[in-house]
């Protein structure tokens, strides 16, 4: 087997609590052909020195001032030397066995997107949670981007891996200007140039869950009306590529899922699904929401949400 240079990018911002498990997860690898570039996005606790404690003459540390996630991560896509190349949040972690087994799979289909099976955890990975996912699957971008977007689930930033090649074909990379969400526009772009995806089932990455000041932690409204964005940019990708209606059906539900989360977007997410030419809200949640939503209507529904937190 071919053992392409593989490029591993963690951005990081006062990640001292967790970075060093992080670091050694790469060093642990069975497969040796990596370089790990670590982006210290004007961190003001410990996490540099503690990237600066590893002596492994495959990880490159690359110091700016805090300017986010997606300006930290693109700096480092810029820079990359791998043939593959994937996300490591500094607060994750991965198999021993994921870069190897997921490579194995990817080397002889570069224009394809790799995806592998993620679980989370809280202290350790012996403590991993894994279920069988809707996306823990091969096929085509719509009917993957479909069970991505229409179920209660999601695809975490490591599992994905992409040749460089994808990536060439992109205009541009994370869009700097979103706060929350943004690796939905990213992936979903990265997805739509590929010729579908691959699923590597003996490739995990662990997600860990949690974590105070987390991006998901107790988002703020700036971060929800953000992460909206993020959606309706991706929508509009897909679409424009595809509008059959199994990819406005995906659209829809990627919006309504959302906005079940987030009930204060309501007017902002009924507003998309307007300008989309979509066809209202899906449905989704629980028994006790689907009572109500069956009695006053969807959107009704979600403003009881809002102010009785069902």
């Amino acid at each position: 087997m071919k053992t392409p240079l593989v490029s591993i990018i963690t951005p990081f911002y006062n990640a001292e609590k967790y970075l060093a498990c992080t670091i050694q997860s790469v060093i642990d690898q069975t497969y040796n052909n990596w370089e790990l570039l670590l982006i210290d996005d004007g961190s003001t606790d410990g996490s540099y020195a503690v990237a600066t404690t590893f002596n492994d003459s495959r990880i490159r540390i690359i110091k700016q001032e805090n300017g986010g996630q997606c300006e930290a991560t693109n700096s480092a896509l810029k820079l990359v030397d791998g043939e593959f190349i994937q996300l490591l949040d500094a607060d994750d972690l991965m198999h021993p066995q994921k870069t190897a087994n997921q490579i194995k799979k990817m080397v002889n289909n570069e224009d394809y997107l790799g995806v592998s099976k993620w679980c989370y955890f809280y202290e350790t990975p012996k403590d991993a949670i894994i279920k069988d996912e809707p996306v823990f699957f091969s096929g085509s971008v719509v009917d993957w981007l479909y069970q991505l977007w229409a179920n209660d689930t999601m695809m975490h930033t490591n599992s994905y891996i992409m040749h460089r090649s994808l990536l060439n074909k992109l205009d541009s990379y994370f869009d700097e200007s979103l706060l929350f969400n943004v690796d939905f526009d990213f992936f979903t772009r990265l997805a739509l140039v590929s010729k579908g995806i691959i699923y590597t089932e003996d490739a995990i990455g662990y997600y860990r869950k949690g974590v105070k000041g987390s991006k998901t932690f107790n988002a703020s409204f700036a971060k929800q009306r953000s992460a909206l964005a993020a959606r309706v940019k991706a929508i509009r990708y897909l679409l424009k590529k595809n509008d059959s209606s199994k990819a406005k059906e995906a659209a829809k539900m990627a919006l309504t899922l959302l906005t079940y989360s987030y009930p204060a977007l309501l007017p902002y997410s009924k507003q998309a699904i307007q300008d989309l030419g979509l066809d209202g809200f899906g449905k989704f949640g629980g028994s006790k929401f689907k009572a109500i939503s069956s009695v006053f209507g969807y959107e009704n529904a979600i403003r009881i949400k809002k102010f009785m937190g069902i």
